[in-house]
């Protein structure tokens, strides 16, 4: 297993993600929001809005009691999602991941899973992690496996509504993992624990699936 991780404390500006952001990539947002709005966009380039595409642009607006969800591609806003409320409150310190999977950002913050946000790009050509507004950011962090494996606060949850396929690599003899939808889901099928123990991500029998 190979990994990277790059850190930024105290962010003056967009964090370049060498490689973009394939699935299994984790990023860790940590700050305060003082008044206002506070955005976390992943987008194409450093230039300022609205000369780039933002596959994802969060807005934490604890007033309005939303974490707005929402894509700008070729100069147009989508249709934002504003469900789950606001779990962030003004002068409390919150930490934001967003893990990317091979469909969707998997959100969680302080430690909960929040909501998931389907592609709506392709993310190809995202490599910016670009944080602002009324805020004060202290680390954004980004964290990439050569496999998509489920980070905290999600060892296992994805169990309810994702299998791990294995695929073996051509160009280097490691492995991957692509998680692949469920193809049924029982209705009595528990509800995920966000808190339970790390999995061993040495172990070549790894699953999120039963």
């Amino acid at each position: 297993m190979t990994s990277s991780m790059i850190s930024v404390y105290s962010p003056s500006g967009p964090l370049l993600v060498p490689g973009g952001l394939p699935p299994g990539s984790l990023i860790r947002t940590r700050g305060v929001v003082h008044e206002g709005f506070c955005h976390i966009d992943l987008q194409t380039g450093s230039e300022p809005y609205p000369n780039v595409d933002i596959a994802l642009h969060i807005i934490i607006r604890p007033s309005w009691n939303q974490v707005v969800r929402n894509t700008f591609q070729n100069r147009a806003w989508g249709t934002e999602e504003t469900d789950g409320g606001c779990p962030i409150r003004y002068g409390q310190r919150f930490e934001l991941l967003i893990l990317v999977l091979a469909n969707m950002f998997r959100i969680a913050i302080n430690g909960a899973h929040f909501r998931d946000y389907h592609h709506r790009m392709s993310l190809y050509s995202v490599k910016y992690v670009k944080t602002g507004l009324q805020c004060q950011i202290s680390s954004v962090s980004t964290e990439i496996e050569n496999y998509c494996v489920p980070a905290p606060p999600y060892p296992r949850s994805l169990r309810d509504g994702y299998r791990v396929d294995f695929k073996q690599q051509t160009f280097a003899g490691n492995i991957s993992f692509v998680p692949q939808p469920m193809l049924s889901q029982t209705a009595d099928t528990p509800e995920p624990d966000y808190l339970v123990d790390e999995p061993d991500l040495n172990s070549t029998e790894l699953t999120v699936a039963n």
